[in-house]
């Protein structure tokens, strides 16, 4: 069986399974900024979620 998680460094699915984290407690800053845009001209075909 394998179980992938995603949630963070904070993990609910690792801290549920005692799995401890090595290292600090904050890896890096994270700034989100949602904009609405047609992002078609400066991709191109490079189509994607995230830029």
């Amino acid at each position: 069986m394998l179980l992938v998680g995603c949630d963070g460094a904070k993990s609910a699915v690792r801290r549920f399974l005692g799995i401890e984290s090595e290292g600090e407690d904050s890896y890096e800053t994270i700034m989100t900024i949602h904009i609405n845009a047609d992002m078609g001209p400066v991709v191109k075909e490079q189509v994607g979620m995230l830029y």
